[in-house]
């Protein structure tokens, strides 16, 4: 998982080009958190920050 420090999305206009240029610069397929809804990115984060250790 990667984390973007410092980045404001409130800042940016267009956040689809923005997301857009971030899959362009990685090269292979990404999953960006702040596309998908709360629940489903929080069960996302969850699963590979956590991983398997009990909660």
């Amino acid at each position: 998982m990667l984390f973007l420090k410092g980045i404001k999305l409130n800042a940016i206009a267009d956040r689809p080009a923005y997301f857009a240029s971030l899959r362009a610069r990685r090269g292979q397929p990404i999953v960006i958190l702040a596309e998908l809804g709360p629940d489903e990115a929080f069960a996302l984060w969850k699963q590979h920050v956590l991983g398997d250790r009990p909660r």
